[in-house]
C-alpha cells in the first residue's frame, strides 16, 4: 500500500522516491512530523544544492559531508530567520534522511555511503547567545577586508559592519532603517529603529558618524541597500579570509556582542550596557560579554597583586609601548577620557 503512493521519477532522478518512502514512513507518526521534516529537508538543500529542486536531487547529491552541515548551520544563524532550536531540528531532519538512505541500497551498495561525521556535527545551544565574540580589532579589520575584497557594495558593506558595531544593532534591524529613521539632535543623531520582537530601539551614534553614512545616499530611501542573503554570504567569505576556527563559532551576530561587550567597558554600568543591548534582563546581558569582562578576578584580589602606582613611575617610553600594545577597546577608552580633559 505504502510502495503504491510513491512517486516514481525517471532513473536521474531515482533519489526522489526514497526521500517520499522516508518523509510517508515519519507521516505514520504523525502529519506534523512529516511536514516537519519536510521542510527542514528542502530548507537544508536549498542553501546546500540551491540550483536544485528536492525533486531533482540524485544520489551525488546524498554525499554530503561535515562542510555542508557548517555551511547550513552558520548561514542559518546569519539569517537570523530561526532560532537556534530550529536550525537544530532541520539537521535532524537531514541526518535522519541520511541515516535511512545510509541503510537503504541500489544495485548491491548503500545510497549513502559516509555517516562518519555525524558525531562531530554539534548541536547549537538553545539559547541563542552561545556564539562566539569577536574584538574591536577583529571586527574593523572584518569591516576593511569587505570594503577592499566584496565584488559589490563594498562601501556599503563596511559601513553595514560599523553600523552594527556602533549601535548593538541586529542584521534584521539595520536592513530595514530609511534614512527617515535618523534625527538629529544637537550633539548625536538619533536611530529609531525597531528590533526583535517588533520592540523600538533608540540608540545614538556621533554626528560624525552619521556624515559618514550620508556617503551612502543616493536617492533610495533605504539606508543599506543590501539583503540578508549578500549578508550571509559576505560573512561565510569573512569567515574564510580572517581563518576563524570553527571553534570559535563566529557568526554576524558576534559584531553585537562585541559591542556591546564594549559598552560594559566604557560604562562599566549594566543598567547602561543592559538598555544599550536593548534587553529587558541583565542575565541576558551577561552571555553577550566577553569572559575576560564578566566573571573575572575581582579588584581586591588583582589589587593585591599588582602595584596601582606603578604607571607613575616607568619611564614615559615604556608607558607609551605599553599602551600601545593594549587592546583597542581600551585605547579608544582611554582616548575619550584625553578628549575630556583637552575641552
Amino acid at each position: 500500500m505504502l510502495a503504491n503512493n510513491v512517486v516514481r521519477l525517471n532513473n536521474n532522478n531515482y533519489i526522489y522516491e526514497h526521500i517520499q518512502m522516508f518523509l510517508r514512513k515519519k507521516g505514520l507518526k504523525s502529519d506534523k512530523t512529516s511536514t516537519s521534516y519536510s521542510k527542514g529537508i528542502k530548507d537544508f538543500f536549498s542553501v546546500i544544492k540551491p540550483n536544485k529542486s528536492i525533486e531533482h536531487l540524485t544520489i551525488e547529491d546524498m554525499e554530503l559531508d561535515l562542510d555542508d552541515f557548517d555551511k547550513f548551520i552558520l548561514e542559518s544563524v546569519d539569517s537570523e530567520k530561526y532560532s537556534n532550536k530550529t536550525i537544530n531540528a532541520k539537521v535532524m531532519a537531514v541526518k535522519s534522511l541520511l541515516n535511512y538512505l545510509h541503510a537503504k541500497k541500489i544495485d548491491g551498495k548503500n545510497i549513502v555511503s559516509d555517516i562518519s561525521y555525524f558525531s562531530a556535527i554539534e548541536k547549537l545551544p538553545e539559547n541563542n547567545d552561545g556564539w562566539g565574540i569577536l574584538t574591536i580589532e577583529e571586527v574593523l579589520e572584518m569591516a576593511r577586508i569587505a570594503r577592499v575584497t566584496e565584488y559589490r557594495s563594498q562601501e556599503i558593506k563596511y559601513y553595514f559592519i560599523l553600523f552594527a558595531l556602533d549601535t548593538c544593532l541586529r542584521k534584521s534591524a539595520i536592513l530595514k532603517l530609511n534614512w527617515s529613521d535618523f534625527e538629529e539632535k544637537d550633539t548625536y543623531v538619533l536611530v529609531k529603529a525597531v528590533d526583535k520582537g517588533n520592540k523600538e530601539f533608540r540608540p545614538k551614534i556621533s554626528k560624525e558618524f552619521y556624515n559618514k553614512l550620508l556617503s551612502l545616499k543616493n536617492g533610495n530611501e533605504k539606508v543599506f541597500q543590501l539583503t540578508g542573503k549578500s549578508i550571509n554570504a559576505m560573512m561565510f567569505r569573512l569567515r574564510e579570509k580572517m581563518n576563524f576556527p570553527k571553534e570559535r563559532r563566529i557568526v554576524f551576530h558576534s559584531i553585537r556582542k562585541a559591542g556591546i561587550t564594549f559598552h560594559y567597558r566604557v560604562t562599566s554600568d549594566p543598567l547602561s550596557t543592559m538598555k544599550a543591548a536593548n534587553h529587558k534582563d541583565f542575565n541576558t546581558t551577561v552571555r553577550y560579554l566577553d569572559n575576560n569582562d564578566y566573571g573575572a578576578i575581582g579588584a581586591v584580589s588583582s589589587s593585591n597583586e599588582l602595584d596601582l602606582e606603578l604607571y607613575k613611575n616607568v619611564p614615559h617610553e615604556v608607558l607609551l609601548d605599553v599602551i600601545g600594545k593594549m587592546k583597542k577597546d581600551y585605547l579608544i577608552i582611554l582616548n575619550m577620557e584625553l578628549n575630556k580633559i583637552q575641552k
